[in-house]
């Protein structure tokens, strides 16, 4: 999917760990690192790199690699 790789990167350099990997089906249930500090900085930084806002609605939708994917694609195509 579009963009998997950014995000990870993205990740790595938020919890500075480049050994740490994320695919489509990583959430914060099924990755260590992941709490809800994390989660906030995953998404100000994404915000940030692709130049986008995410709505309060959008926010209750992002818990997991997959739907932050799609919402970043659904973002920039608009």
């Amino acid at each position: 999917m579009d963009n998997l790789k950014e995000v990870t990167n993205l990740f790595q350099e938020l919890l500075d760990d480049k050994t740490v990997k994320i695919d489509l089906n990583s959430n914060s249930e099924n990755t260590e690192a992941w709490d809800s500090l994390t989660q906030i900085q995953l998404i100000f930084a994404i915000e940030k790199k692709y130049r986008i806002r995410f709505s309060a609605f959008d926010l209750e939708k992002l818990d997991n690699i997959k739907t932050i994917l799609e919402l970043i694609n659904s973002k920039l195509a608009d």
